[in-house]
């Protein structure tokens, strides 16, 4: 079971006065999967239609403090039929989730992976889904969104709203396009103004 994450007050000199800022270091998922190498996600019609079906199989479906990630590979073959095929296998496994978390299906000319987190976190959103080239490997994006999702939840029981957040991270800035996305959807749920992320590789961005 992973440890919670802990929030460090610290303060960084910056024009020439400090500011108040809480320190915290991510905890890594999963084994780094080979290289690391980027991920890549679509965004085109087809795939915010099939996300836009599923987000609201999750929402009818998912508990409060749940999160359905879906991952699936673009582009997208038969959507409509695919789409049915993930929300039927979704609703199944939110109903069964305590004794399976995790369930895969390849069908359709597509890859579908699904995992139920359960975070406690309320404000958090019931579903975040991928759309990715087939060289992406899925598990690299379940395990950078539970990272996000520690850090949400750490962050969302903090009393100081206005404090920056400094982020450790255990992985390569060739992930931060990815972090970038499943932070915007999380920003909701937390509580803080501006995250900078420290890379591995010493490159350091706001995400």
């Amino acid at each position: 079971m992973q440890k919670p994450l802990t929030l460090e007050r610290s303060s960084l000199h910056i024009d020439g006065r400090n500011v108040g800022v809480d320190v915290t270091t991510l905890t890594k998922h999963g084994t780094g999967h080979g290289k690391e190498k980027k991920p890549t996600l679509r965004f085109d019609k087809v795939v915010a239609r099939v996300t836009e079906r599923l987000q609201a199989a999750a929402g009818a479906c998912a508990p409060s403090g749940v999160t359905v990630l879906v991952t699936l590979t673009a582009p997208i073959k038969l959507a409509s039929r695919t789409a049915i095929a993930i929300d039927d296998t979704l609703r199944a496994l939110v109903a069964h989730s305590a004794d399976e978390p995790h369930a895969s299906l390849t069908g359709l000319g597509n890859r579908v992976r699904i995992q139920i987190v359960a975070h406690g976190l309320k404000s958090a959103p019931k579903f975040l889904g991928f759309a990715h080239n087939p060289a992406t490997d899925p598990r690299l994006l379940f395990n950078m969104t539970r990272e996000l999702l520690d850090l949400a939840t750490a962050t969302a029981r903090r009393r100081a709203s206005a404090r920056g957040l400094v982020v450790m991270c255990p992985r390569s800035s060739a992930c931060l396009d990815t972090y970038r996305h499943i932070w915007a959807q999380l920003t909701p749920a937390t509580k803080t103004r501006k995250v900078l992320m420290v890379f591995t590789d010493g490159r350091a961005e706001l995400l």
